[in-house]
């Protein structure tokens, strides 16, 4: 509730990372205005992650000393961290959705499994969003937060945005969904054990 209600009164943000996917969407519409699948579905992932970044990073960077210690006495800091991830992880589901929508009005609708592909998506931005959760929490312990962010959150994001690309390639493609099933699990699997392994150790980097 306190992420809505923060997101509610600072709408700026998340409308300013809305209109960086649709620019970014808009651009790829204007230099390639026919794209054949996989690049259809590469560029898609390319402005998606790029988007999760800009959404994600500030979870834990934006919050000051003062209103964490505040935090620290009302709540436990693992139920803290859980209830960012599920934040962001639905912040990032939206986003993706929004940011389809727009992609297929401007570069056409090209998945022949429409529903499998979908269901790509918010496994990957959900996945997404554990990471750059965790990430965000360990760099707001370093001195130069929005620097460290993406040096440590880009050799995460890379493995999980091939299978990701792997799995939704599948479904662009028409091919046999029974392909799909091992990178769907990969990414639902790693999206439970980052979340979990957070609600073990982050209660200890929030001490430090």
């Amino acid at each position: 509730m306190k992420e809505l209600k923060q997101e509610w009164r600072q709408r700026f943000s998340v409308q300013g990372i809305l209109l960086y996917a649709v620019a970014a969407t808009y651009v790829v519409y204007l230099s390639l205005h026919n794209l054949d699948k996989p690049a259809w579905n590469a560029l898609y992932w390319v402005i998606l992650i790029f988007s999760a970044v800009s959404a994600i990073a500030k979870s834990f960077l934006q919050e000051s000393k003062g209103k964490m210690l505040y935090l620290h006495q009302l709540v436990h800091p693992a139920s803290l961290l859980i209830a960012k991830i599920l934040y962001n992880s639905v912040l990032m589901i939206l986003i993706s959705m929004l940011v389809f929508i727009a992609y297929s009005v401007l570069l056409g609708q090209q998945a022949d499994h429409l529903g499998w592909f979908i269901l790509a998506v918010i496994l990957g931005s959900a996945s997404f969003s554990s990471v750059l959760t965790m990430v965000s929490a360990i760099s707001s312990k370093t001195g130069n937060g929005h620097l460290i962010m993406p040096v440590l959150s880009i050799p995460l994001l890379i493995p999980l945005l091939l299978i990701a690309v792997k799995a939704s390639k599948t479904a662009v493609d028409g091919l046999d969904v029974s392909l799909m099933y091992d990178d769907l699990a990969v990414m639902f699997v790693f999206y439970l054990m980052l979340s979990l392994l957070g609600y073990v150790l982050y209660p200890w980097l929030w001490k430090e």
